[in-house]
């Protein structure tokens, strides 16, 4: 317990640092690094694991450095899902606790379960919920079966478990002058981002 405590004090300790120094809708991509010199001597394995984790989440962050002023509105709104997915997966894992990403055709936003409820991530600026551009159409996949997301009382939902595994998905983007980009799941746990023009996966993890 004490080192999933202290997994946890890690997490948010970076997650603050990084908020800090980027703002996650502002174009600094190259300055998410956290700078500093610490012997990994007489560190356990777990806590190394945690290292690792936080180089993740530095990553993510670089991701999520996005403009709001682009006029790729489509694909920069691909990319910063396909990075909170990342981010919620990963905590999910070292966090031992259950995510899932909750999706209407008007916007999305991310839960964690409590107890036997699901309840929504609130005061959490990462994880807050996010409205799409009037003009951007949504189409989801879950498990090959087209998902309904006109009904804002029942979201679909895909879970992010602490098991590492993912609901298997495909969501679609498209807009009236942008090509359509893609984000998908495995049951591996896999994430994946797509190009209108790429054959293959241009990221995932």
């Amino acid at each position: 317990m004490p080192a999933v405590i202290r997994a946890a004090q890690w997490v948010m300790l970076c997650r603050q640092v990084c908020l800090d120094v980027c703002k996650v809708d502002a174009v600094i991509p190259n300055r998410c690094m956290l700078v500093g010199k610490h012997r990994l001597q007489g560190f356990t394995l777990f806590e190394v694991m945690v290292v690792v984790f936080i180089i993740g989440i530095i990553v993510t962050f670089g991701g999520l450095s996005i403009s709001q002023h682009s006029d790729r509105y489509i694909e920069d709104e691909a990319k910063r899902i396909h990075h909170l997915m990342q981010l919620a997966r990963d905590e999910a894992v070292l966090l031992s606790q259950e995510y899932s990403l909750l999706l209407t055709n008007k916007g999305y936003r991310f839960a964690r379960l409590t107890g036997a409820k699901w309840e929504p991530i609130a005061d959490d600026q990462l994880f807050r919920d996010r409205e799409f551009p009037p003009d951007l159409n949504v189409s989801l996949m879950v498990y090959e079966n087209k998902a309904d997301l006109d009904d804002a009382e029942k979201p679909a939902q895909i879970y992010l478990l602490s098991s590492g595994e993912v609901t298997p998905f495909k969501l679609t983007l498209s807009g009236e002058s942008e090509l359509p980009y893609t984000v998908t799941g495995q049951i591996t746990g896999q994430l994946a981002y797509l190009r209108p023009d790429a054959n293959e996966v241009d990221f995932g993890g």
